[in-house]
């Protein structure tokens, strides 16, 4: 007998086994089992809960914005993926993805520079505008004008810049 037989057989007696063994189980154990797992769903869900409330609003959209960048890459990843799809739309899905993928790197870059100068903010790009969502407790001149300079300078006056000011 060859070793991908004996294999076959292996594997198939120990599911065999393990199915035989849950079937001869007592259905006070299994009911057990399962309220003590959905009691465990329950508490992770409460606690994930509590701590999407305690996250900052920053998060919160900088999450948003992300998720949107990733339901576009995901949607030109199946477009790739089909194999109806004549080359040419895979092309382009391909150049879509790259685009997805240099705005993220970007969005990363222009947040994290900002964070250093001291600002909390989520920031979006979208065709040919950088939205920078700036949460300060003040709007001023200063700030914006500030913010403008170094994100123009990351993007290289590649994107109008748009700051707004959020509470």
């Amino acid at each position: 007998m060859n070793k991908q037989a004996l294999a076959f057989l292996t594997m198939f007696s120990f599911v065999l086994m393990l199915s035989v063994y849950y079937v001869t189980l007592p259905d006070d154990q299994v009911t057990a089992s399962i309220q003590n797992t959905s009691e465990k769903e329950v508490a992770k869900t409460k606690d994930t809960s509590e701590n999407q409330k305690q996250e900052d609003p920053v998060g919160k959209l900088q999450e948003t914005i992300n998720q949107k960048l990733e339901v576009e890459y995901n949607k030109q990843s199946e477009s790739v993926a089909d194999e109806n799809a004549s080359e040419e739309v895979k092309k382009q899905a391909i150049v879509a993805m790259d685009d997805v993928e240099k705005r993220k790197q970007m969005q990363e870059e222009i947040v994290k520079k900002l964070e250093e100068s001291g600002y909390k903010c989520a920031v979006e790009i979208k065709d040919t505008t950088c939205i920078v969502n700036v949460f300060e407790p003040k709007e001023s001149k200063e700030v914006a004008k500030d913010i403008l300079i170094k994100t123009s300078s990351i993007t290289n006056n590649a994107y109008f810049v748009e700051v707004t000011f959020k509470k």
